[in-house]
């Protein structure tokens, strides 16, 4: 790999490193939301940023209760934590609580911290209309970066798990809608067979006892 390359690909993967409540957000692509209801993103969102913390060694399940390992270092991800370090929930007490639908333990406007965030980060911009909040996504990069690491993968059978919680949390919200347009025919079959397995596997508890929190954080989406 000649220099050019390698910084390429550097630079690729520092990208798709950023949270996935963002590369959630990116994938969604341009469009607008309604202010003041709990969509489906909603509750996306909140799967999105917990898989993370999976991801990231944050977060282990311990005694059937989720447990804080360490504190990460994004903003969002860090009301996640301090959310949790209150609890003492199974994982679908937390995902409940995280929701605000119990006592202790909500994260109330997720999606305008999200989104203000990603502002920052020159990501996306909003605006404010009567009852819909308009988001646009400025950075069509990432969302060719994000796309094409899924598309690759998907042709050799071999997703990785972030990319699993994308696709889970793409179909829940919106069927997956703005990848299957992009993608060609054998592409789109491949990822719609591929989520519909996912939920399968979800259903009848066929993962390791590794993946067993970031799949019980996954079967709110089916």
């Amino acid at each position: 790999m000649n220099e050019s390359q390698l910084r390429r690909r550097i630079v690729t993967n520092a990208r798709l490193a950023c949270p996935l409540v963002y590369q959630l957000v990116i994938m969604l692509r341009s469009r607008k939301e309604m202010m003041y209801l709990c969509t489906r993103s909603s509750l996306a969102l909140r799967i999105a940023g917990l898989c993370d913390l999976c991801l990231q060694n944050a977060i282990e399940l311990n005694n059937n209760n989720v447990k804080v390992l360490k504190n990460v270092e994004d903003n969002v991800l860090k009301e996640f934590i301090y959310a949790i370090s209150d609890t003492a929930y199974d994982p679908k007490k937390l995902v409940k609580a995280l929701n605000g639908e119990m006592r202790q333990g909500g994260i109330k406007n997720l999606r305008n911290k999200v989104y203000k965030e990603m502002a920052k980060r020159n990501l996306i911009k909003t605006s404010k209309m009567t009852v819909y909040k308009k988001i646009i996504v400025q950075n069509d990069e990432m969302w060719q970066l994000i796309n094409s690491s899924i598309a690759e993968e998907i042709k050799i059978d071999c997703l990785s798990t972030r990319n699993i919680v994308l696709l889970m949390c793409l179909d829940y919200v919106n069927k997956m809608e703005s990848i299957l347009i992009a993608n060609n025919e054998t592409v789109a079959k491949l990822i719609v067979d591929f989520v519909k397995a996912q939920k399968d596997k979800i259903i009848k508890r066929q993962y390791s006892q590794d993946e067993e929190l970031i799949y019980e954080f996954l079967r709110f989406l089916i």
